[in-house]
Order: structure tokens, then sequence, then C-alpha cells
């Protein structure tokens, strides 16, 4: 099994920043995804605006992700529970998911991602109770392409998210199993 990763954030460095979406995918060991699931991170959209930069302010803004975060806040201001207790829920919504689906329980898994320890890193500051769900390997996507491109010469084919979704956690993780389903048949065979 395979249970990878994506984060969305305010940029590159976990403990000056805020986590703004997660997405989740479980695949079976042939990489197909089982189950897949993508979550807003309750927080102050003013706050967030703040600690982003010029180029994750236009990313997001223009992938919408700032519009639904906006709608979020206003839906937990207007419930009466804090976005703290919010971030706690959703964070105990996602392991009951998991459970759900028979997962969560299993034992601990590698994490699944692009890019190193960067969403593993954002888990452990902002989110340790999905941080938790997996252990200190990390199988990072990126590094298992660019392998291929020094030793084999295999250029990995670019897989284009749906338009407008650009730098969305469900999207960017659904494009790294892609990536390594690729790995699987042209690097690893």
């Amino acid at each position: 099994m395979f249970l990878g990763c994506d984060t969305e954030t305010t940029g590159l460095k976990p403990r000056e920043g805020l986590l703004l979406e997660v997405a989740i995918v479980v695949c079976d060991n042939n990489l197909q995804v089982q189950a897949q699931g993508s979550w807003l991170w309750p927080q102050s959209t003013q706050a967030a605006w703040d600690l982003s930069d010029d180029y994750v302010r236009g990313l997001h803004t223009k992938n919408g992700l700032w519009v639904e975060l906006a709608a979020l806040e206003q839906q937990v201001r207007a419930s009466g529970v804090s976005l703290e207790g919010a971030r706690t829920r959703l964070e105990d919504h996602i392991l009951q998911w998991l459970t759900g689906i028979n997962v969560y329980g299993k034992g601990l898994e590698p994490m699944l991602c692009q890019g190193g320890s960067f969403d593993a890193n954002w888990l452990e500051v902002h989110a340790p109770k999905l941080r938790k769900l997996w252990n200190h390997r990390v199988h990072d996507v990126s590094g298992i392409k660019r392998l291929g491109e020094l030793w084999y010469g295999a250029k990995a084919p670019r897989f284009a998210p749906a338009e407008g979704t650009k730098h969305r956690a469900l999207d960017d993780i659904l494009h790294t199993v892609k990536t390594l389903q690729w790995a699987r048949e042209v690097v690893f065979r």
C-alpha cells in the first residue's frame, strides 16, 4: 500500500507559515488509486495572505484557493467554533475517514510525495496527528524521476493538471502517482 500526501502552504518554512490545504491518496501496490480526499485547512485568510509572498498570493488567487479559504473561514466563524477547534476536528475527521476505508491503524507507511520531506515537515508542525500516519521513510517521486533522467536518459512526460487547478493539493498528489507509475514502467523495468 502507498499512502500519498500533498500540502499547499503559505511558503517554504513550516514554523513561519500556515498550512492551507491537505490531500491524501491511498494506492494499492500496483499504484492504482483506491481512495482520495482533499481538505481545506481552516485558517485566518488575512493571516495566511500576510504570511505569503507575491508568488504564493498570485498562485492561489489564480487557482481559487484564497476564495475557498475565505468561505471556509466565514463558515467556521459563523458556527461559533474557533479556527483551532475546527483544525482539530478536521484532523480527527481525516483519521476517521482513513479508518472507514480500512487504512488507519494498519501500521505506519512511508510517505509518497513530491519534494522530499516538505509535506512531512508541514504536517509535523500543523497537523501532528496526521503526520503520525507515516513512518520516517519518504518515497520522494521527484528524486526518482530525476534519477531516471540522469541514469537512463528517461524523460518523464508532463501530466498537465486540469485547467485552473494548478498547485492544488489533490491534483499535485495525483500527478505524483502518475509520475511514479511512469517510473515503474520506464525506470524500474
